[in-house]
């Protein structure tokens, strides 16, 4: 399973600075990168902050992982 955070805030500083607030060990998308962008379009991300959870095949899992009870749910499959 992969996580991945894609950001659509304002600037870089405000992205940074919500990752370090909610302590984000996974990874995320460089900000307004190609591949952050394609992944929005792909996954029809809209709303801000996203955490989408890919499964090993790269299906997703969920789109919405800051859900953390549906989060461990997939966790313990």
């Amino acid at each position: 399973m992969a996580v991945v955070f894609v950001s659509r805030d304002k600037s870089n500083e405000s992205m940074l600075a919500y990752m370090k607030k909610a302590s984000m060990p996974w990874a995320a998308t460089p900000y307004e990168s190609v591949s952050g962008k394609k992944l929005m379009q792909k996954y029809n991300v809209n709303g801000i902050p996203t955490l989408l959870v890919l499964g090993k095949d790269g299906k997703l899992l969920t789109a919405n992982g800051r859900n953390l009870g549906k989060f461990q749910e997939l966790l313990d499959k």
